[in-house]
């Protein structure tokens, strides 16, 4: 992309990706120059702007991240990816009523979508709703079934709700998947203290 670019500085749509490589590779510097570089060529891009309010999102800049992301959703409203993007930003904010409209949005767009799922299911756990998160889990894991963020969550409510082996072997299985997950190795300290407790 280096080598395009160089050959094709305009293009917006080459520099654009190349920003998105780079906000994946979490160069938060290059990031932002390429996107915003993408959005000065096509200002109508609104993949340049999901992409640097995800950059932003990750860099803790919630308010550049919002404006971002609402712009994008402005270009193209029936923008899932942007939708589930802007769902973090709502959470970081402490708006989960818009947090969860956003997915509820974006999952019916893309009804299929494993990460929305689990997104959707983190946001109801948080707010005590874990029969429903457990739902959103399990359509995840359908979906993925060695998706290890949604059975490391679905551990966390399942020990929520007083399932305490069930959440242990979750939690087991999230960790077999991804052993160096600080916070399922939390949670499942957590299980089996109150499993031990009701023994």
């Amino acid at each position: 992309l280096d080598r395009v670019v160089a050959l094709e500085p305009d293009d917006a749509w080459n520099v654009t990706l190349r920003g998105e490589f780079h906000r994946l590779l979490r160069d938060s510097e290059a990031a932002e120059r390429d996107l915003s570089e993408g959005i000065r060529l096509d200002a109508a891009n609104e993949f340049a702007w999901a992409s640097r309010g995800a950059a932003r999102e990750r860099e803790g800049e919630l308010d550049a991240a919002l404006a971002d992301l609402d712009r994008a959703l402005e270009l193209k409203p029936d923008y899932g990816w942007a939708l589930g993007r802007r769902a973090r930003v709502w959470r970081a904010l402490g708006e989960p009523a818009r947090q969860l409209a956003d997915l509820d949005h974006a999952l019916g767009l893309w009804p299929d979508w494993g990460w929305g799922h689990c997104e959707r299911g983190d946001a109801l756990r948080v707010a005590g709703r874990d029969e429903e998160a457990l739902a959103d889990y399990d359509r995840a894991l359908a979906i993925d079934p060695d998706y290890a963020s949604a059975h490391a969550s679905r551990g966390a409510s399942l020990s929520n709700l007083g399932r305490h082996t069930e959440a242990l072997a979750a939690l087991d299985r999230a960790l077999e998947l991804n052993p160096d997950y600080p916070w399922a190795r939390e949670q499942r300290a957590v299980s089996y203290t109150h499993l031990r407790a009701h023994e």
